[in-house]
């Protein structure tokens, strides 16, 4: 069986700081959780996308367990510099998915 858990990104207006993100990554891995994706209620919104890779970039180089990168992926562009500016393994895109079913058969048809 694995064990995932979606973890809020670093948000300190709501008192949740880097040091208690980081903690808290830390101990769910050492507790025996196989993945982790970062998210939030409040993302770091500034104009660009994707939203929560920093947040993810930072816990992906401290963590051994596989980490998924999620929040405003649309394209390959930014798939590809996830992929191979960082240590994350997996992207999740949920809501293009649903918006473009097709997009990684254009993306495949593209190429």
């Amino acid at each position: 069986m694995i064990i995932s858990a979606k973890i809020d990104n670093v948000n300190e207006e709501h008192g949740y700081t880097e040091s208690g993100f980081i903690t808290i990554e830390k101990a769910l891995e050492k507790a025996g959780l196989d993945i982790m994706e970062i998210s939030g209620p409040n993302p770091h919104r500034n104009g660009t996308d994707p939203y929560f890779y920093e947040d993810t970039k930072k816990i992906a180089d401290i963590l051994k367990i596989p980490i998924i990168c999620i929040g405003g992926i649309k394209t390959f562009e930014q798939v590809n510099f996830i992929l191979k500016n960082s240590n994350i393994q997996y992207i999740a895109m949920s809501r293009e998915l649903l918006k473009q079913p097709d997009i990684v058969t254009k993306w495949k048809s593209n190429s």
